[in-house]
């Protein structure tokens, strides 16, 4: 697996916001107010665009691990694969009374056969499938959910958890769009489930450029956290 499938899931997610903002962003760029119809199309890019988000992030968690499969099994063993099968037996140790799995780090880390063998065989993949399909948002809850297994630090302060079970550091994402992730994540919930008032009420002070830029932004952090994983998790 080759580095440029990342980059096929940034682009592709570039591609939809583009076309989600053409069809029901630039319809509205020019009003004075929020009216109900400008209200339904802004509610629908936030939507529609999370649910791309949400999509590329689960993606590129899974290629990150299949890469991390297929190079221990080619060369030596990965860190994102020593340390989804070390989180995967913590986990086991915490719901079953300390019950040892899985190969102690050490063995992993010296033994390729025995670690690919701790994925395919033990549980860990499936285990990993279901924390992914089990993944409904792109809020940092989730990216910390998702990521901080593999190793990859998006807040430094929530990666000490999984940090004092055996998961070492293998690269960090920077900050900066963190927050406006965050505020287009908010302002979507409202436009899904919390009704037409509230979404107005929660709006009533951005206009779709303003919705624009957080979406652009939020499509940065997921196309910042790729060049992340492509440099320093593959």
């Amino acid at each position: 697996m080759k580095r440029r499938v990342i980059r096929i899931l940034v682009s592709n997610l570039q591609g939809r916001e583009s076309k989600l903002r053409e069809r029901f962003l630039d319809p509205i760029s020019g009003i004075m107010g929020w009216t109900p119809q400008a209200l339904d199309f802004a509610g629908a890019y936030m939507a529609l665009l999370h649910s791309e988000l949400e999509a590329s992030l689960e993606e590129m968690t899974r290629h990150t691990m299949t890469n991390a499969r297929n190079q221990s099994e080619r060369w030596a063993p990965h860190p994102v694969l020593v340390n989804c099968v070390s989180f995967f037996q913590s986990e086991v140790s915490i719901r079953l009374s300390g019950v040892e799995l899985c190969p102690s780090r050490m063995v992993l880390e010296a033994d390729r056969a025995v670690l690919v063998d701790a994925w395919d065989r033990l549980g860990v993949r499936q285990y990993f499938e279901n924390r992914i399909k089990a993944n409904h948002g792109v809020g940092l809850q989730y990216f910390e959910r998702l990521l901080h297994p593999l190793g990859v630090v998006i807040s430094p302060k929530t990666f000490k958890r999984v940090e004092g079970r055996g998961i070492r550091e293998i690269a960090r994402l920077g900050g900066g769009k963190q927050t406006e992730l965050t505020e287009f994540v908010v302002f979507r919930g409202s436009a899904v489930h919390a009704g037409t008032s509230n979404f107005a009420d929660n709006i009533r002070n951005e206009n779709p450029a303003s919705l624009r830029g957080r979406g652009l932004a939020s499509v940065d952090l997921i196309s910042s956290l790729g060049k992340l994983l492509a440099r320093h998790a593959w």
